[in-house]
């Protein structure tokens, strides 16, 4: 949740619109809230067992650490959602990768 709460000021516009994280302006992101999103991340990872929590979390860090949505590390996502449909084959995890997949491997792949 820090993940998100840390892009809360950027993902909407002053009519309240939602603003797509790819055109969110990262320096309106909270740096001390995405550093606490991953100090607490590295301390719920210590044990061997991995949630969908875990994975969720993952995803939004990648999002979050990256140093522009260019840059974000898609393969990288699409493995961390790979594993979260494994035992979790939600409709939501599976439209999201599904988005991550076409804009990996290309429109027809997430298609």
């Amino acid at each position: 949740m820090y993940f998100h709460f840390a892009r809360f000021d950027a993902h909407i516009d002053e009519r309240g619109n939602p603003i797509l994280l790819e055109d969110q302006n990262q320096n309106r992101w909270d740096g001390n809230r995405i550093a606490q999103g991953l100090w607490l991340l590295k301390q719920a990872s210590e044990s061997n067992e991995i949630s969908t929590y875990h994975l969720e979390a993952a995803i939004a860090a990648q999002h979050c650490t990256a140093r522009s949505f260019i840059d974000t590390d898609g393969s990288g996502i699409l493995n961390l959602y790979n594993l979260l449909i494994g035992p979790k084959p939600s409709p939501v995890y599976q439209l999201n990768r599904a988005i991550v997949l076409a804009k990996v491997k290309g429109p027809a792949a997430g298609i």
